[in-house]
């Protein structure tokens, strides 16, 4: 710098970008080295009425509630 120059803070349209950008690398990562796309845990906070119809779901598909969650994923696209 040379006393001229002043830091200005990124804005919030900038430091989305610069995530989104990242995210991408990440997911382009993954896809290029599928043996380090891990499991990870995720802890989300649904209404009880989600989780009702995600059980009975689980039990009328004898499947388990994992299984439904991840079938909800794969088909909006997200993994």
């Amino acid at each position: 710098m040379d006393g001229g120059d002043v830091f200005t803070e990124p804005s919030d349209e900038q430091l989305a970008a610069h995530d989104a950008e990242n995210l991408q690398s990440m997911l382009t990562y993954l896809r290029d080295n599928p043996t380090d796309d891990a499991e990870c845990v995720l802890e989300v906070k649904v209404s009880m009425s989600a989780l009702a119809k995600m059980q009975l779901r689980s039990i009328q598909e004898k499947i388990s509630l994992q299984a439904v969650l991840r079938e909800s994923l794969r088909r909006d696209g997200l993994s």
